[in-house]
């Protein structure tokens, strides 16, 4: 008997203008958790696309559970037993748990068309007992935690009965104290004689639950190792094809200047805010879900209205709750979902780098649009953007260069402060690195500081000066980095004393 439940072999995918793979190969044993890493236009999510009948591929053979298959749509690989789970969670707010978990399955319309409310709840209960799983399968799906529309989303594909189960940066969405929780259901999944392609950017989730990994360079698999022999760090270097140096970069700095100075700053979900910002500093704020970070942040943006409390900059009191008064003042915001509030997608490169910055470069009452040109091709060679020319669409880069993108478009009002929310989230190891370069570079050469918000744990920890650490809307402690141990860090954020 084959050991091999999934076999993809020299696969090659041509899109009009560009060979996306190159004989791809893809061989996944019974039983095992495979992972899959490249870089964002290293072909991953193509070769799965094709696997489960979303494109067509150009050339190649597939042999599932020992036969050869070609797939036309995903619900023909579903009922072959290979399930997909996006890292968009697809859980309907308006549907119960149970009808989220058997969304378009006919065998649960009677033939005079009515929906078997009962035994579907039924069966939804056994589904999610055999994961362990307690959640009312009469809830509805706008009150479900993340990890608990996850948890549903690992209920569709247990429904029907997959062997296989795609799993698509399925953490990117869960908070870092649930990501552990998380595996230990990937684990039983695993038990049960389940097999698991597991995709992520986060390599030490990568490290944690995966049995080998397939690594993926410009649309061809470089090498397949077992994670227990190989080093994080070889692995990236197969993957990215060069040598990263020291991953986090940041090295400490010493400034007394008092750059910005928040008091008593109370919002939405957060109160009795106290902090200084120094000039080339990198202050990290750290919470888990529901403490309050992203609600601060957009507060201190002006996305949010503040109750009450001071911002002060430079001596001088900002008005808060508005938006333009930051950007006058100098403070920029990378945000948390860059695709929803980051670039405009229907725009070019240059629209959206210039679309702030544009005003300050003027030929009198004019706008000097060969200036602006001039300024964008100069971000997009310092920051290393990859784009056709700055004529091209941000919707069609990869996500690393879309953050890109919105980098360069607050650079380019040279601010005095600089809040990163989240700024790696959705983007892989070469392009954190290159971010991670640009903040360090950023606090050396620019007069600036830097707000860097992020749930995980090593980015703030290895890119920061000082550590906000924030529990249930308060800070919770305010802590030099260096010395400052993980488990420590996530202690004081789950509510923990010194």
């Amino acid at each position: 008997m084959d050991e091999y439940i999934l076999r993809m072999k020299d696969i090659d995918k041509v899109f009009p203008g560009a060979k996306v793979l190159d004989h791809a190969c893809l061989d996944v044993k019974k039983g095992e958790i495979m992972g899959l890493i490249g870089e964002n236009g290293a072909g991953k999510s193509t070769l799965l696309k094709i696997l489960t009948g979303l494109y067509t591929r150009t050339s190649g053979t597939i042999m599932f559970k020992g036969r050869e298959v070609s797939y036309t749509s995903i619900d023909e690989a579903a009922d072959d037993g290979i399930a997909l789970m996006h890292q968009e969670l697809n859980i309907f707010p308006n549907m119960t748990v149970a009808e989220n978990i058997f969304l378009n399955r006919r065998d649960y319309v009677s033939k005079f068309g009515m929906v078997q409310k009962k035994r579907m709840l039924e069966d939804a209960r056994q589904v999610l007992n055999r994961l362990g799983v307690d959640i009312d399968v009469t809830a509805m799906g706008s009150d479900l935690s993340i990890h608990e529309q996850q948890m549903v989303e690992i209920a569709k594909a247990m429904s029907m009965n997959a062997e296989l189960i795609i799993m698509d940066e399925p953490t990117a969405a869960l908070p870092e104290n649930e990501v552990e929780i998380f595996f230990n259901f990937i684990r039983k999944l695993n038990s049960q004689g389940i097999t698991i392609i597991y995709v992520s950017h986060k390599m030490v989730e990568i490290e944690n639950i995966c049995n080998r990994v397939t690594i993926l360079r410009n649309g061809t698999v470089v090498d397949v190792v077992e994670v227990k022999d190989t080093p994080v760090e070889v692995m990236i270097n197969k993957m990215v094809g060069r040598e990263l140096d020291e991953y986090y970069v940041h090295t400490p700095t010493q400034n007394d200047e008092v750059l910005l100075k928040v008091s008593g700053l109370s919002g939405k979900n957060f109160e009795d805010v106290d902090f200084e910002l120094m000039k080339s500093e990198v202050l990290g704020i750290y919470g888990l879900a529901g403490s309050g970070t992203l609600e601060l942040a957009e507060t201190l943006f002006g996305y949010l209205k503040a109750d009450k409390g001071e911002i002060i900059l430079d001596g001088n009191t900002i008005k808060k709750g508005n938006i333009d008064s930051m950007v006058q003042n100098k403070v920029a915001y990378v945000p948390l979902n860059r695709k929803k509030d980051g670039f405009v997608k229907g725009m070019s490169v240059f629209e959206n780098i210039s679309m702030v910055g544009c005003d300050l470069h003027r030929k009198g009452m004019l706008i000097d649009w060969p200036r602006n040109k001039e300024i964008c091709d100069e971000y997009m060679k310092t920051l290393a953007i990859k784009a056709v020319d700055r004529n091209t669409h941000v919707n069609l880069l990869s996500g690393g260069n879309q953050q890109k993108v919105v980098l360069s478009k607050w650079l380019s009002i040279h601010p005095k402060v600089l809040i990163l929310n989240e700024p790696t989230r959705g983007v892989d190891v070469g392009a954190k690195a290159e971010i991670y370069n640009l903040i360090d570079q950023l606090v050396k050469t620019e007069d600036l500081g830097i707000i860097l918000i992020s749930s995980e744990a090593p980015e703030v920890l290895g890119m920061t000066d000082r550590i906000l650490i924030m529990h249930k809307g308060r800070i919770a402690a305010a802590l030099k980095t260096e010395g400052l141990e993980q488990d420590r860090l996530l202690k004081l954020a789950s509510g923990g004393k010194e």
